[in-house]
């Protein structure tokens, strides 16, 4: 009888689990069509709704609510019927949407911290901080260890903060500092610990105590003495260093420590890339070339890293003013990476660098050489119109210019925006170079060529108009 009983027990619990997926199918379904409908409706009205039109959106959405009205996605329905009321400026109607989100899904903390969030933002807009802070506190006191609650405090004081509130500032900050001690107590020893002293490291970064904040990530690392807890705590710390406090010895010192830990982490590459550049930056040509020639030897199939590391030893090598070395690399980089970016650089790199060493021979037989390979595969490229083409244009118009022969820049530029009409690049190159060379009426008058030829590309309308406008300024 009892085994019987356990067997009736299973098959309801199976009945209840299906019926369960059912209705969240169904919600999604629903919503999924509300969006599909609403953009079959704004397509047709060309984005240009009725107040009719709001309300057959805001049907379609109610559908998936009533028939579903306790399911996350009944809770993006009503996030999608707020969101309209705040289009037509119907803030009163908006926060009565988000009030029921949060009266149906009070023990979802995301879903409701979300909506009270909202109704912070309706009356934050409308100028009433006072009835802002309070929904904003409520998140605080009922859902703390939700995302938009753990960071509620920093967006309290940092509102405090535009507005150069002094006092308020050192208030939301105390206050702030207790409610995150607080809560460490209370979560102290469990997973949720890390979590909440980020967040009392960004307050401290806030009010620019960046050695307090270091000071948490220490006590996390110590702590954590393996893991991803302490490869979070040695990254931010070097990032701080790097970033924040300046302190460049010390962020390589935070990033050597991450390498020597953590050499099979799939971002140490990166992390011994960034170690080279800071070494370089830091003027430690020695360490950043032992780096760069690290990245070589350990990686050897990773022919993106190994460029950048190639790039990096000839920068150090430039610093040195070791020629033939720095030629070498730049040949290297061609030869084992024949299709890279950075093999169709090399020629213009030898050239520049020659220039700029002050080799006029070798310059300009660097660039009479750079100049006739560009060319070259220009014309191999025939009427492909792919960004690897607009690239060896650039290179073509670069070479020129620094070659000081501008005339055959601006031309070559121009033929290329004159046979590829559809392709906006070209012209705004030849604009650039104008305003390079400071002839700034020319410069205006490829922008308005370009309003001419894309009169209906609202992001290039808005990019000429801005850049004639500053152009006409500075006259």
């Amino acid at each position: 009888m009892k085994k019987a009983y356990s067997y009736i027990l299973i098959a309801f619990a199976f009945i209840f689990l299906a019926a369960c997926t059912d209705t969240h199918y169904l919600a999604e379904k629903l919503f999924w069509q509300a969006g599909k409908k609403t953009k079959e409706l704004v397509s047709r009205k060309s984005g240009k709704l009725t107040p009719k039109d709001y309300e057959k959106i805001v049907s379609y959405y109610r559908e998936a609510i009533e028939k579903v009205p306790l399911d996350p996605f009944a809770a993006k329905a009503h996030f999608a019927i707020a969101d309209l009321f705040l289009r037509q400026s119907k803030p009163d109607k908006a926060q009565k949407e988000f009030r029921e989100i949060i009266n149906n899904f009070s023990s979802n903390g995301e879903i409701a911290s979300k909506a009270y969030l909202n109704i912070g933002r309706i009356f934050e807009y409308h100028g009433k901080w006072n009835l802002a802070r309070e929904e904003y506190d409520k998140i605080i006191d009922l859902y703390p260890m939700t995302r938009i609650g753990l960071n509620m405090p920093l967006y309290i004081m940092a509102h405090y903060k535009a507005l150069k509130d002094k006092d308020n500032v050192e208030g939301a900050y105390k206050s702030a500092l207790r409610h995150y001690n607080s809560m460490i107590e209370e979560y102290t020893s469990t997973s949720a610990a890390p979590l909440i002293k980020d967040y009392l490291s960004r307050l401290y970064l806030e009010k620019g105590k960046a050695s307090d904040a270091i000071a948490v990530w220490d006590d996390l690392e110590k702590e954590y003495s393996s893991g991803p807890v302490a490869a979070k705590a040695i990254l931010t710390k070097a990032f701080i260093y790097e970033r924040i406090v300046k302190d460049t010895r010390r962020a390589i010192g935070e990033y050597k420590k991450f390498i020597k830990r953590y050499p099979k982490n799939k971002i140490t590459p990166q992390i011994k890339l960034k170690t080279g550049i800071l070494y370089y930056g830091n003027s430690d040509i020695a360490k950043a070339k032992e780096m760069f020639n690290e990245l070589l030897k350990d990686y050897p199939d990773d022919a993106n890293l190994r460029i950048k590391g190639m790039l990096g030893l000839a920068y150090c090598y430039r610093k040195e003013a070791n020629t033939a070395r720095v030629i070498e690399v730049y040949r290297r980089i061609k030869k084992e990476y024949p299709k890279s970016k950075a093999a169709l650089d090399v020629p213009f790199l030898i050239a520049q660098y020659y220039q700029q060493e002050k080799y006029s021979s070798r310059a300009d037989k660097a660039f009479r050489e750079a100049i006739a390979e560009y060319k070259s595969r220009l014309i191999k490229a025939g009427k492909d119109n792919s960004p690897g083409k607009r690239a060896i244009a650039d290179l073509l118009a670069l070479c020129y210019l620094k070659n000081n022969d501008v005339d055959k820049a601006v031309s070559t530029l121009k033929e290329l925006a004159d046979t590829y009409t559809l392709d906006p690049a070209y012209l705004i190159d030849l604009a650039s170079l104008y305003r390079n060379i400071n002839a700034k009426d020319k410069a205006t008058g490829v922008y308005r060529e370009l309003i001419k030829r894309f009169p209906d590309n609202k992001i290039i309308l808005k990019f000429a108009n801005a850049q004639i406008k500053a152009l006409a300024q500075n006259k």
